[in-house]
């Protein structure tokens, strides 16, 4: 708990400092009356409320809007909304640049893909035999866990977005709606419904996720 609460105040203090600095410039080049209290008031109140669960992805962006036009005193439309939608664009920008620095070389294995489709398609054929077999009320369990869908309530928030697999370490991207995390096999993190995520396996083409201890969810690459 006390790491992921570090990490979390870390990656919060990061987004901070780069956002103030984007505005900063936004307001420059606009030529906007402003003053640094107010300024650093306003990013910061952005950034905590975006920490909100649930509702603090759609808090934050009216949270800005009517700060910097408190702030400024700039016209809300098009002036204020052309900042926040600007200063937004670019701070998705870099944290993609980020990300894939530290994911490195994602070329994909396509003789890889090839084998894996194969595998998929002896898997499904010889799932269906088994379900044939085996009575339909008995439950799909891996592991002596539940293996729930990509719909399931605790997992419609999980997106995979990436996967890194070299010599010395394997790792994915996962997408929680308002962040990415950057995970390796037996990671943990938190998502924003407040639900406890361990990855147990990275392949080439799907991770597998436990979440709450109690549910699996196999992720595989759009």
């Amino acid at each position: 708990m006390l790491s992921e609460i570090l990490a979390c105040s870390v990656e919060g203090f990061v987004r901070f400092v780069l956002y103030t600095i984007i505005l900063w410039i936004m307001i420059k080049i606009q030529k906007f009356n402003y003053n640094w209290p107010g300024l650093l008031l306003v990013s910061g109140a952005s950034i905590a409320i975006s920490y909100v669960p649930w509702a603090g992805v759609y808090l934050s962006y009216p949270v800005l809007v009517f700060g910097l036009h408190t702030l400024t005193r700039a016209s809300i439309a098009p002036d204020i909304i052309f900042t926040v939608g600007i200063t937004r664009a670019v701070m998705f920008v870099i944290q993609l640049f980020i990300i894939g620095s530290l994911m490195g070389d994602l070329r994909p294995d396509l003789g890889a893909n090839a084998r894996t489709d194969e595998d998929e398609e002896v898997e499904t054929a010889d799932s269906e035999e088994a379900d044939e077999q085996e009575p339909a009320s008995k439950p799909a369990t891996t592991n002596a866990f539940t293996l729930i869908g990509s719909t399931h309530p605790k997992a419609k928030e999980l997106t995979l977005r990436g996967v890194s697999i070299n010599s010395s370490k394997a790792l994915a991207i996962v997408s929680t709606g308002r962040s990415f995390q950057t995970i390796s096999t037996g990671e943990t993190f938190t998502v924003q419904s407040g639900a406890k995520v361990r990855c147990d396996e990275i392949s080439k083409s799907f991770v597998l996720l436990t979440i709450d201890d109690t549910d699996q969810i196999r992720l595989r690459l759009p």
